[in-house]
C-alpha cells in the first residue's frame, strides 16, 4: 500500500493573506492568479473562509488538482493538517482526491465512505484521557493568565494566536509547566497544544497499522510536519518552509522543492514518478 500524507495550507492551498497570491481574471469556477514567489501565473480554484471575523482567500492550482487525481490512482492521499473539521468540510471540493483526513494535528482521523466522512472512534477514544488534561490546561491558561484560545469547533487541539492575546504568548509559555500528557507544536506562527499521543506521526502509525506493508511519502511546510517527514520513506519539504526546518531537511536528505504552486507541482510529479 502506498500512502501519501499532505498538509493543506502552505502545501496545496495558498492565500493572499499568507502567501501574497494576487487575484486576476475570473471565469466561471476558476481564476487566473499571480504567484509572487515564482513570478508566475496559474489557473486556480478559489474559495473564501471567514474565520473569527476575518476573510481568507485560498487558491489551489488546477494543475495541482489534476496531479493530485493522478497521484490518487497510485497512492492513497491523506490530508494531514492542523485544521478543524468544519474547515476541512468547506474545502473538500478543492481536493477531491483526498480520501482520509487527519485533522487537528493528528488528533482526529476521518475516512470518507460513500461520500461521507466517518470518524475513527478507536483513535478518538484512545486519546480521551489526554484530551481531558488538554482542556483542564486550557482552563488554567485562560483563568490564570487570561489567554484567549482559538477553540471554536476543535476537540483535540487548542490553538493560541498571537493577535488574540495582549501578553506575549512565548513569555507565558516559558513560565508554565506543560503537563506530561501534552505536547506543543508550531503552525503558521501559532502555538498548538495537542495530546502527546497524537501528532501527525502518531496518527500515521495508527492508520498504517491496518496494512501489512506500507510505502509512505509526505509533503509539508511547517514545524508541525517535521516529525511526520522524519518518519516516511519519501519526505518532501516545501520551499516556503522556515529556514531552520529546511536546514533539518537538508541534513536528513529530504527533497526540498520550490515555493507555492510550482513547489507542490514538483512534489506531486516526483511522487507520481516514484509510485508509477
Amino acid at each position: 500500500m502506498n500512502i501519501t500524507y499532505c498538509d493543506a495550507d502552505g502545501t496545496f492551498l495558498f492565500s493572499r493573506h499568507n502567501d501574497g497570491i494576487k487575484p486576476g481574471l475570473r471565469q466561471v469556477g476558476r481564476e487566473y492568479v499571480y504567484d509572487p514567489a515564482n513570478a508566475s501565473y496559474h489557473w486556480a480554484r478559489h474559495m473564501t473562509n471567514r474565520l473569527n471575523g476575518v476573510d481568507y482567500d485560498f487558491y489551489i492550482s488546477e494543475s495541482s488538482i489534476y496531479l493530485g487525481k493522478s497521484l490518487s490512482g497510485l497512492s492513497q492521499v491523506v490530508l494531514s493538517t492542523g485544521a478543524r473539521y468544519s474547515t476541512v468540510l468547506s474545502r473538500e471540493h478543492l481536493m477531491p482526491f483526498v480520501t482520509v483526513a487527519m485533522i487537528e494535528n493528528g488528533g482526529l482521523i476521518f475516512e470518507k465512505e460513500n461520500g461521507f466522512w466517518k470518524k475513527d472512534m478507536g483513535w478518538y477514544e484512545a486519546l480521551s484521557h489526554e484530551r481531558r488534561i488538554l482542556w483542564e490546561f486550557n482552563d488554567m491558561l485562560s483563568g490564570k493568565y487570561g489567554m484567549v484560545p482559538d477553540i471554536a469547533g476543535r476537540t483535540t487541539m487548542i490553538r493560541y494566536r498571537q493577535r488574540d492575546n495582549v501578553l506575549r504568548i512565548d513569555d507565558i509559555i516559558s513560565e508554565v509547566v506543560i503537563p506530561d500528557e501534552l505536547q506543543l507544536t508550531y503552525n503558521l506562527g501559532h502555538l498548538d497544544f495537542i495530546p502527546k499521543s497524537s501528532g501527525k506521526h502518531n496518527a500515521k502509525s495508527y492508520f498504517e497499522s491496518k496494512y501489512a506493508s506500507v510505502t509512505s511519502a509526505a509533503v509539508g511546510d511547517d514545524w508541525n510536519d517535521a516529525v511526520l517527514l522524519s518518519n516516511v520513506d519519501y519526505p518532501i519539504l516545501m520551499g516556503n518552509a522556515p529556514d531552520a526546518l529546511k536546514e533539518i531537511g537538508e541534513a536528513g536528505n529530504w527533497l526540498i522543492v520550490g515555493k507555492n504552486f510550482n513547489g507542490i507541482g514538483q512534489a506531486l510529479r516526483h511522487l507520481i514518478a516514484r509510485f508509477g
